[in-house]
């Protein structure tokens, strides 16, 4: 089962526990102050309502800034940790003056100390935690964050019911020593953490990427605010209709429950569908739960409701957090910053925006339906643009075999990141599929491709598995570009070897359904005619073999013979039956323009190179939309592939920014 094998991995992930202990520590502290704090201020030291609202607001002001600040910072610096242990420091002391004070002054100073740092506390936190599972297990990156934020969830309530108890037992200065042990809690856990820092990260550090949109961000703090409305008037709706305050926490600990089985249904949701489709249905559930409210509905239906609000939560805090982060995946201390940032700009705005609403009464809660239906006004919008413009994107693995080469992604990674980037077709490069015992096999095919019949083919149980993740993500395969199985060779029993390597990798395309093979020509630069009738006698049998599993094979220039564009068009003009996988770069000097000229009528699939890019992501060695436009004008209409081949940007970010060219030259 996948989710137990990921939970394996991330339990044997060094580090990961330790990470996911201070996220629980870090959560109790913070929960069992919490619901305390603001009784704290009335009852303990005497502060009216007004100067309790400045408190909150001048801490919270003060936080944003600092989390903002810290976050645009964070980047310049090789490590993350030692911002966190500073900020809970800091926290402590503020906790300690606060102990202390005894009126409005003191208490509005040991606040701001206590509170300003305490966001960017979480905001690298998650920082660190996405370098350290980018660089060491790339593959179960997103649902890794996803626990991490359900860990501080878990703390998060079980500190509310520990908070409750120590009062009872200790009062409130029971309280303030317990938010105190939690921090205490966290230093400890991250002393002993062991960072691995932006350099060691290295090129995994982007390994998610999400075009950045300042209309998915603005969609995001419209139902934070939403969800903040809602805390902070829950409580006050529950009493006044039912007259039982205790009420509350009981929906409290039912929202607990659901939003810890939701978060990891939700990420896999998310990998498998998209995140906006997820976020969009999420918003739907919270529209019905605020109408219930809104209606002062029945007790029962107040618990009815409350699961679909907890799948609300688990998605606003699980999925949307990495939607955030992923925008700004090479920034990961702004990226996690700038949510939690969003969070906080939702809570000041939850206090201020009900104000328009005279009273405490249940039509409060149409505030934060207005607010949901415009945030799924957006997606919405943005959905539908997409589904407009909808035209087959693939990216071949081979654009992430540093990845590969690295242990920071397998199949099942590939898959994922597919589909995270948006892509309609699975083409693999066979090494993603074969048995892989040492990173230097995959560089050395990557740079070798006449000489990679070392990649073995994996089992069939292990196909079976990457078919069931290729269905799941609703993916189907494509193109399965082989290396190490091409059709010439100098001797006979050299091609009879590579042959039974081509009728393999064109059983296990027909297993994964995929479309087409790419079996390479193989051979020198320029044929004899003996050479060239050879090749064609042997892709006449592998066509053959292909065509009897449903199948097409294809040839692409890609080494040999077929860099040069005559020899490519002499292949195609004798096998009608062979289509051409037309890579946009791989020709020989000064072939490139003949090669376009001459070839684009061939294309059944396409690589679209890419090496450098412009800041307004432009590709700097070649022309792609004149690429992309001569494909259109000789009538192409398959799948647009990407083959990234980045110098100096992460392998994810590069094939992104590819797809963005590709889809603006196509448009």
């Amino acid at each position: 089962m996948k989710l137990a094998q990921d939970i394996r991995q991330f339990v044997h992930v060094p580090g990961a526990l330790k990470l996911l202990a201070a996220m629980l520590l870090y959560g109790a502290g913070t929960g069992i102050l919490a619901p305390m704090n603001a009784v704290y201020l009335h009852d303990q030291i005497g502060l009216s309502k007004g100067q309790i609202t400045i408190v909150y607001c001048a801490s919270l002001l003060l936080n944003m800034a600092a989390t903002i600040a810290v976050g645009i910072v964070s980047d310049r610096m090789r490590s993350k940790k030692r911002l966190p242990l500073a900020a809970a420091v800091v926290c402590s002391i503020g906790l300690l003056l606060y102990m202390r004070a005894s009126t409005f002054p003191g208490a509005l100073i040991a606040m701001c100390i206590a509170v300003a740092p305490s966001g960017l506390i979480m905001g690298q936190l998650f920082a660190m935690a996405r370098n350290h599972f980018a660089a060491r297990a790339g593959a179960i990156l997103e649902m890794a964050l996803v626990w991490l934020r359900a860990g501080f969830s878990v703390g998060f309530f079980a500190g509310l019911l520990l908070g409750a108890n120590l009062f009872l037992a200790f009062g409130f200065r029971g309280v303030l020593i317990g938010n105190l042990a939690g921090y205490a809690g966290l230093l400890v856990m991250l002393l002993l953490y062991t960072e691995v820092t932006k350099d060691a990260a290295g090129a995994a550090k982007a390994g998610q990427s999400e075009p950045f949109s300042l209309g998915v961000l603005a969609a995001l703090l419209m139902l934070a605010c939403a969800d903040s409305i809602r805390g902070l008037y829950l409580p006050l709706i529950v009493n006044s209709l039912f007259g039982h305050p205790q009420y509350a926490s009981y929906l409290w600990s039912a929202q607990a429950v659901f939003e810890l089985l939701f978060m990891t249904v939700t990420g896999y949701w998310a990998a498998k569908y998209g995140s906006k489709p997820i976020i969009a249905a999420a918003g739907v559930m919270a529209i019905a739960a605020y109408i219930v409210y809104a209606l002062a509905s029945p007790l029962a239906l107040f618990f009815a409701v409350q699961p679909l609000y907890s799948f609300f939560v688990s998605v606003l805090y699980g999925v949307a957090m990495g939607v955030v982060q992923r925008m700004f995946a090479s920034r990961t201390g702004f990226g996690s910053s700038l949510y939690v940032s969003i969070t906080q700009t939702a809570s000041l705005i939850g206090y201020i925006l009900p104000t328009l609403i005279r009273g405490v009464t249940p039509h409060i809660f149409i505030l934060p339906m207005i607010l949901v239906a415009g945030s799924l006004s957006i997606l919405g919008y943005q959905l539908y643009q997409a589904r407009s413009f909808a035209m087959e994107i693939s990216i071949c693995s081979f654009s992430f075999h540093r990845l590969l080469a690295a242990g920071q992604q397998d199949i099942f990674g590939y898959i994922r990141d597919c589909k995270m980037l948006g892509c309609t077709r699975l083409d693999p490069w066979n090494a993603h599929l074969a048995q892989i015992e040492r990173g230097e096999d995959v560089l050395h095919a990557g740079g070798h491709p006449g000489e990679s019949q070392h990649l073995t083919p994996a089992d069939d149980a292990f196909l079976d598995e990457v078919k069931r993740a290729a269905d799941e993500a609703g993916l189907p395969f494509g193109c399965i570009a082989v290396d190490g199985a091409h059709i010439y060779e100098e001797t006979e029993e050299a091609r009879q070897r590579n042959r039974a390597k081509a009728y393999r990798w064109i059983a296990i395309a027909a297993k994964l359904g995929a479309s087409h093979i790419r079996i390479d020509t193989g051979g020198p630069e320029q044929w004899t005619d003996e050479q060239f009738a050879v090749t064609v006698e042997g892709y006449r049998d592998v066509i053959a073999r292909a065509k009897d599993a449903g199948l097409q094979v294809i040839v692409e220039n890609h080494w040999g013979p077929t860099l040069h564009p005559a020899n490519v068009v002499r292949l195609m003009e004798a096998l009608p039956e062979l289509g051409l996988l037309l890579d946009s770069w791989n020709w020989a000097p000064g072939k490139q323009a003949e090669g376009w000229l001459t070839c684009a009528k061939y294309a059944k699939v396409t690589h679209v190179k890419t090496f450098h890019f412009t800041a307004d992501g432009q590709e700097l060695t070649q022309n792609v939309p004149a690429f992309c436009r001569l494909l259109l004008e000789h009538g192409y209409d398959g799948v647009w592939g990407v083959e990234s081949v980045p110098r100096q940007e992460g392998e994810i970010e590069a094939a992104r920014k590819t797809i963005e060219l590709i889809k603006s030259a196509v448009a």
